[in-house]
């Protein structure tokens, strides 16, 4: 999925220039979040079909789970996505000042209850030939660290970095990259995440399509299958759970070859669309599959993704579309992305999952007000504005009713 927060770096540092300077309160900051729960939901005309099409998805996952599930609760360990570390952010990420946010951030979603972390270093950040590559693994090291020290699971995800610098800020080329150069240099990077960082879970290869698009090499089940067998073969895991996976909306046939033929200890699931059986039946259907081999599962990514059926034909990739994830912000949504994650942990129980983590933290503690002008701007825009309002509550530690029900829901959860 997309991980645009590179110019947000900009924002935070000019949000901590603000706040130094005009004196404004947390308390203030907390009554504006209390306003905005307050506010009506008005749904705009134009988003009326795709809100009605996506309520009732979703009242039939919630109709499923009353009906299949007991209520009872397992270990599950409730996550969220590190944003201010993910990888695509590029050089950003080695301005000290991103190791201050990612303390203040520890500290403000850690008042959520989750018990881990997830942060995504893509490929081929941490390969040798990768320039300053020594610089980020130190930062990663640091920012790990940050974690440990706060009591928290540490979760990563390695697939590729997105070319595309309407997702990332690294003016990153696949020009030339031949499948076996892309093994090799891989394996190399996963053991040294193993060796140097090493994570309680780490998930070597996911959203096969979207690695495709990424980099230009065919990642045919088969192909994903051996590059999967390929890192784990001789590989020192230490103590670290493996995993591999792909998106639900993804070929089955992804999911049954990894359980079937490799030595990945969890399958690892992304859930953004919900239409057809991406959220309930396939994954039920993964979690069968995995099991008869002896497998677990996770839940690396959930988003609820606002695309209505018509919009998911043949050519559409769910991580590529910066017009769907620029609907994102608006809180006319909160009803919806509060149903979605209701399914999501109640799911996670039902089906036992290892760990779940919703990715878009920033919604947790801001949304917009819909505006057509602002909307008129594009994905950019709206997103750097988005992260500069959350960045503001998560130094106030203040939730949006999204980030409040999620925090109801994982109440006494996990291990």
């Amino acid at each position: 999925m997309p991980r645009r927060i590179a110019t947000v770096f900009l924002a935070i540092v000019l949000t901590l220039v603000i706040a130094a300077g005009c004196g404004e309160s947390q308390q203030g900051l907390k009554e504006e979040a209390g306003e905005e729960a307050a506010a009506g939901i008005e749904v705009p005309e134009k988003y009326a079909d795709l809100y009605n099409e996506l309520d009732l998805k979703l009242g039939e996952a919630a109709s499923y789970l009353e009906a299949n599930w007991d209520g009872s609760k397992g270990d599950t360990i409730f996550s969220t996505e590190l944003i201010v570390a993910n990888s695509n952010r590029g050089e950003a990420l080695l301005n000290p000042a991103t190791l201050y946010a990612i303390e203040i951030t520890l500290d403000s979603i850690q008042t959520l209850g989750i018990k881990a972390v997830n942060i995504s270093i893509a490929y081929p950040l941490l390969t040798l030939s990768f320039p300053r590559s020594t610089e980020y693994l130190d930062f990663y090291t640091k920012a790990v660290a940050e974690i440990r020290d706060r009591g928290l699971v540490v979760i990563i995800d390695t697939t590729t970095l997105f070319p595309d610098l309407d997702f990332g800020e690294l003016d990153v080329s696949y020009e030339g990259l031949t499948l076996d150069r892309y093994m090799q240099e891989k394996r190399a990077m996963v053991q040294t995440v193993l060796s140097e960082l090493k994570p309680d879970y780490y998930t070597i290869e996911n959203e096969p399509v979207t690695q495709q698009a990424n980099t230009g090499l065919d990642f045919t089940v088969e192909n994903q299958t051996a590059m999967v067998d390929f890192f784990l073969t001789g590989l020192d895991r230490g103590s670290t759970l493996m995993g591999a996976g792909a998106g639900t909306w993804d070929d089955m046939a992804y999911f049954e070859s990894l359980a079937g033929n490799t030595d990945v200890d969890y399958l690892d699931l992304h859930i953004y669309p919900i239409q057809q059986d991406f959220l309930v039946d396939k994954t039920a259907r993964i979690a069968e599959s995995a099991r008869s081999c002896g497998k677990d599962l996770a839940v690396g990514e959930a988003w609820l993704y606002k695309a209505a059926l018509a919009e998911l034909g043949p050519g559409h990739t769910p991580a590529a579309a910066a017009d769907v994830f620029a609907r994102d912000p608006y809180s006319f949504w909160i009803p919806l992305d509060e149903s979605f994650l209701e399914s999501m942990v109640a799911l996670s129980h039902h089906l036992d999952f290892l760990y779940m983590t919703p990715f878009w933290t920033q919604y947790f503690f801001a949304y917009l007000e819909y505006d057509t002008d602002m909307e008129a701007q594009g994905y950019t825009w709206v997103n750097e504005l988005a992260s500069s309002k959350a960045w503001i509550n998560i130094q106030a530690r203040s939730l949006t009713p999204t980030g409040e029900t999620y925090r109801e829901l994982i109440s006494g959860a996990g291990p």
